[in-house]
């Protein structure tokens, strides 16, 4: 969650003229370079609200705990610059 939530912020940061193309590019770079294989950068919602572009990616894990039981968490992580 915390690489993920540092990966949008520096890509927002790093994409100065904030388009959704270089958001996801930076984006790209830096979870791979983190080695995080729960998102992928196709996910990544890039808007624009209030004169602020926002990155937004939500993910589910599904581990199996016994049987045919599983712990699902769900993630959700927006950044605003």
């Amino acid at each position: 969650y915390f690489a993920v939530k540092k990966a949008v912020a520096g890509a927002l940061d790093d994409a100065v003229d904030g388009q959704p193309a270089t958001v996801r590019r930076f984006f790209e770079r830096r979870i791979s370079a983190d080695y995080v294989e729960s998102v992928r950068w196709q996910d990544l919602e890039v808007t624009k609200e209030n004169n602020q572009i926002v990155g937004t990616i939500s993910w589910e894990r599904r581990m199996p705990l016994v049987y045919n039981v599983s712990l699902v968490l769900d993630f959700e992580v927006t950044e605003a610059r």
